[in-house]
């Protein structure tokens, strides 16, 4: 249960987050659009992956990495956003030096549609916001790949740092 309250919570800092900027308010009005949320059910089984409900509008996907044993990736819908994205490491479990955070970002430079920041609480987290109108299986696969592979990066570039 405690992993589910972690999500939960991930989630709604990137949905908030997402659309603030979105929007260009402090306070955005969340419309969620029922095409994008009856979609994602459908790209998710397209894409192959294990994955659970894990609220209104929000999946969790399991991904097994190279370096990390296990990690939920969080698949979100808000407003006309599909949102993919998971938390790399939470402020408490690092103590990021320069090299780590020049490693960083050099990392944001080489991915693609996969946003690298730290949140309003300063976890480290990967996210892609895409238009769910126009996502198609092969592209929003791609995306859920690109966030596991950026996931796994970011975290070996903050690995000497992160508090054991």
């Amino acid at each position: 249960m405690k992993s589910t309250h972690f999500i939960l919570r991930l989630i709604m800092a990137l949905v908030i987050v997402s659309l603030a900027v979105e929007a260009g308010q402090t306070k955005p009005q969340v419309k969620t659009e029922p095409q994008n949320v009856s979609r994602i059910p459908q790209l998710l089984d397209g894409a192959g992956y294990p994955y659970r409900k894990a609220g209104d509008n929000i999946w969790a996907v399991t991904f097994k990495g190279t370096f990390l044993t296990e990690m939920n990736v969080i698949v979100a819908s808000a407003g006309k956003l599909v949102i993919i994205g998971a938390v790399v490491a939470r402020k408490n479990s690092m103590k990021l030096n320069t090299e780590a955070m020049s490693k960083l970002l050099r990392l944001a430079h080489d991915l693609d549609q996969v946003k690298i920041g730290f949140d309003k609480d300063e976890d480290l987290f990967l996210r892609a916001e895409v238009n769910g109108k126009c996502l198609e299986v092969d592209e929003f696969k791609a995306i859920l790949e690109q966030v596991f592979a950026g996931v796994e990066r970011a975290h070996d570039a903050i690995k000497a740092s992160l508090v054991k």
